[in-house]
């Protein structure tokens, strides 16, 4: 079960994040600001979903944010927020640790390894459990 709950979890966050990487630039010293500004944004997503807490999602999230969501789409951070807060509330103890992050152009990509203790909510049977994915990302 835990083999295909967690790749549900990890396709959901990269469905939620979404990231207004403000002015492009067209220099090689500006591709490298701008995919340093996505990995640090990356990063903001991730520890959010650690640590509960939302409140820096308004810093890297666009308003125009879309969550692709089961019900369809939701326009809005707020979605996202909530997601951020369920997830911590059903699983307090999840710890992320990004293993490698590489940016290409809008994307990101994150090595991610996940454990903690599950108590049967959002789907996942109650336990430990030890995950690791692939995070990709479109900022």
């Amino acid at each position: 079960m835990k083999k295909i709950i967690f790749p549900a979890f990890t396709g959901l966050v990269c469905m939620l994040i979404s990231c207004d990487s403000g002015t492009a630039t067209t220099s090689g010293s500006g591709k490298d600001s701008t995919q340093a500004k996505n990995i640090a944004a990356f990063d903001v997503v991730t520890k959010a979903f650690d640590t509960g807490d939302p409140s820096h999602i308004d810093e890297v999230v666009a308003d125009d944010f879309v969550d692709h969501t089961d019900k369809g789409e939701v326009k809005g951070k707020d979605s996202l927020k909530t997601a951020i807060t369920m997830m911590h509330n059903a699983m307090k103890d999840m710890k992320t640790e990004t293993l490698n992050t590489a940016a290409s152009g809008d994307y990101v990509y994150g090595w991610m390894h996940y454990t903690g203790t599950s108590h049967g909510s959002m789907g996942m049977p109650n336990g430990q459990y030890d995950m690791t994915s692939i995070e990709l990302v479109k900022f």
